[in-house]
């Protein structure tokens, strides 16, 4: 009898023993890649990393569509030269800072696409100022708008910058589906 209590007690200590170094393999797993490589811990997705991967995406990728904006600002301009125009929220795109962007000014007078040279407006939805210089007179009741159809804001707003050092400017990615857009003034793209 001694030798069958031995070999129940040896079964069981196999088992057990067996059970006890999956467990602590299932513990102690590390992610391994092809090349050898230890991968990084998974993500459990949640809300907040589906929209964080969302803006990323949206930083790299514009339709012009979504960037066409009119805004009817009070400022003077019934004469040529250079003003300042306030507006009530900076439309995505339409940064003062922006070294070769024109916007559109139409609806009395002599219709003409005015350099911007300067401002406050970042692009933010924020109040914001506009620099340009004008060569016609434009009564009240005129209104600024994009000189591209939104192509240019839109390549302004797809932009990103890297983290390298020193940083670099990406100009990510505009679409213009299909339609009509009317250009008033040369453009420029980062690429």
């Amino acid at each position: 009898m001694i030798p069958i209590k031995t070999q129940k007690l040896s079964l069981l200590f196999y088992v057990v023993l067996s059970l006890v170094l999956v467990a602590g393999a299932l513990l102690y797993t590390k992610h391994v890649r092809a090349n050898g490589q230890q991968a990084p811990p998974e993500v459990k997705l949640t809300e907040q990393a589906v929209a964080e991967v969302k803006a990323a995406g949206a930083t790299a990728v514009k339709y012009a569509t979504d960037f066409q904006w009119v805004a009817s600002p009070t400022d003077e301009l019934s004469a040529p030269g250079t003003k300042v125009e306030h507006l009530a929220k900076c439309p995505p795109g339409v940064w003062g800072n922006e070294p070769e962007y024109f916007v559109y000014i139409s609806g009395g007078g002599k219709s003409e696409a005015a350099k911007v040279t300067g401002g406050t407006c970042k692009g933010d939805g924020q109040p914001g100022t506009l620099e340009l210089t004008t060569v016609a007179a434009h009564p009240r009741g005129y209104t600024l708008s994009s000189a591209s159809s939104g192509l240019q804001e839109a390549s302004i707003a797809a932009r990103s910058t890297t983290r390298d050092t020193p940083p670099v400017l990406n100009g990510g990615k505009v679409v213009a589906p299909p339609g009509e857009f009317r250009i008033y003034a040369p453009l420029s793209f980062i690429t």
